[in-house]
C-alpha cells in the first residue's frame, strides 16, 4: 500500500493506519506528541437507519496506548440532532402526509388541504436544474384549469416558498398540475441566498382549490 492508505477489516469494522517508514533511519516518519493530526476518509452509508456506534480508537508503537472511545460533536445535519456525529444514518420520510377536502358536492369548488412534514431537512440543490420538490400524486377526476394551480402555504414555524417548477415560474405560492396523473407537484422556490428550504420536523399546510 502507499502513502495515505489505511487496511479496513469489515469483519472487525476497524480501519488500521500504518505510520509510514522513512528511507533511511533519519527519514523515518513519527507521531510528534501532543500534535493534532486530521485524518479525512469517504465511506459509504449503509442502507437502513441507525444511532451513531461507539466509536474507539488505539495506538501501538514505542508504548502501549490505552484505548478510549471516541468525542463526537453532537451537532445537526439536515435539521437532525446529532446528525454530524459518525454513522448516524436516517432514512428520510415524510413523516406527516394527511390530505383532506372541503366538499363532497358534484361540480364544487373543493379545497384540498394537505399538512407536511419531512423528518429531515429539505434544500435547494447544487444544480438549480434539477430542484427539491414535494408532490401529490392521483387525485382523481379532479378539474384544474391549465398547468398550474394557486397555492396558500401556511404554518406556525418557518414555511417554504414553493413554485411551478425549479426555475420559479411565475413565482412564489404556484404548483405544477399534471393532469394526466391528476397530481401537483411544489418545488422550493430557488434563491440566491438559498436559504429557501423545507426545516426538518416543522409542519407546513398547503391549500389549493380544485373543482370536482
Amino acid at each position: 500500500l502507499g502513502k495515505s492508505t489505511g487496511v479496513y477489516d469489515a469483519s472487525a469494522a476497524t480501519l488500521v493506519l500504518t505510520v509510514c517508514r522513512g528511507t533511511t533511519p533519519s527519514a523515518a516518519k513519527i507521531v510528534v506528541a501532543s500534535s493534532l493530526y486530521t485524518i479525512r476518509f469517504g465511506i459509504t452509508n449503509p442502507s437502513v437507519a441507525q444511532v451513531s456506534p461507539g466509536i474507539s480508537i488505539s495506538a501501538s508503537g514505542t508504548a502501549p496506548f490505552v484505548t478510549g472511545d471516541v468525542t463526537k460533536p453532537g451537532t445537526e445535519i439536515g435539521g437532525v440532532e446529532g446528525g454530524a456525529d459518525p454513522l448516524k444514518i436516517v432514512e428520510p420520510e415524510l413523516t406527516t402526509r394527511s390530505i383532506e377536502q372541503s366538499t363532497i358536492m358534484i361540480d364544487a369548488v373543493n379545497t384540498i388541504t394537505a399538512s407536511i412534514a419531512a423528518n429531515v431537512g429539505m434544500k435547494l440543490p447544487e444544480d438549480p436544474e434539477v430542484g427539491t420538490y414535494v408532490s401529490m400524486c392521483c387525485l382523481s377526476n379532479a378539474i384544474i384549469s391549465g398547468d398550474a394551480v394557486k397555492l396558500s402555504v401556511r404554518g406556525d414555524g418557518a414555511k417554504p416558498e414553493l413554485c411551478k417548477d425549479a426555475a420559479g415560474t411565475g413565482g412564489a405560492d404556484w404548483g405544477a398540475w399534471d393532469a394526466a396523473t391528476f397530481g401537483v407537484t411544489m418545488y422550493l422556490c430557488p434563491e440566491t441566498d438559498r436559504t429557501n428550504q423545507i426545516y426538518a420536523n416543522v409542519e407546513f399546510v398547503v391549500s389549493f382549490n380544485v373543482t370536482n
